[in-house]
């Protein structure tokens, strides 16, 4: 996500940490469940570490807008339970967050690929299937076949690659469940 928010907002310091890093105990904690729960604790870890601001990033795990959006509130439930002044927003992209890599074949061609009918015709947010199904349907699977499409490793680098490439007005096209609300409470951040 990080050269995605560059591309918002500009250039910023950015400290990554992972899902696993944020350890939580069994049970509902403060009557939170798991995703709320882990939001929270982001969000005094982000305070402990000083941070203005933070974006805690999780994939919905489904291509229906309406469980999108439980995943959402969630989130927005469990960094709202925490009262701070790290700004704080919420990263749920359809599906997972490859769909956002899908979206710019513009982005793909800077890293290789020559057959843009490799990647999907219709909105990524919309792929969905097994993950472990390789001629299925799921994001990742998706994108890794199109990787392999391109000769390049399905690994974080390219990710990294196709997300600075990527033009965020095609991002938004083409995932506009997702993406455009993103893209606006991170602009938000930084206006006057």
């Amino acid at each position: 996500m990080q050269p995605i928010v560059a591309a918002l907002i500009g250039p910023c310091e950015t400290i990554a940490r992972r899902h696993r890093e944020l350890v939580t105990f069994p049970g509902k904690q403060g009557g939170l469940p798991g995703q709320a729960r882990k939001a929270a604790l982001a969000r005094v870890m982000a305070d402990g570490l000083q941070c203005s601001a933070l974006i805690y990033a999780t994939d919905a795990d489904s291509n229906d807008p309406a469980e999108r959006a439980m995943v959402v509130a969630e989130v927005e439930a469990g960094l709202a339970s925490i009262d701070n002044d790290v700004a704080a927003v919420a990263c749920v992209p359809m599906g997972t967050s490859e769909a956002w890599l899908l979206a710019d074949e513009a982005a793909w061609q800077g890293v290789g690929l020559r057959d843009g009918r490799a990647l999907p015709a219709a909105s990524p947010e919309t792929l969905w299937g097994r993950p472990r199904d390789q001629a299925g349907q799921h994001p990742k699977v998706v994108f890794e076949r199109v990787c392999a499409s391109a000769n390049i490793e399905a690994d974080m680098a390219i990710r990294r690659d196709i997300a600075h490439l990527s033009d965020l007005d095609t991002i938004g096209r083409r995932c506009p469940v997702s993406f455009p609300p993103f893209a606006a409470a991170v602009r938000a951040l930084i206006a006057p």
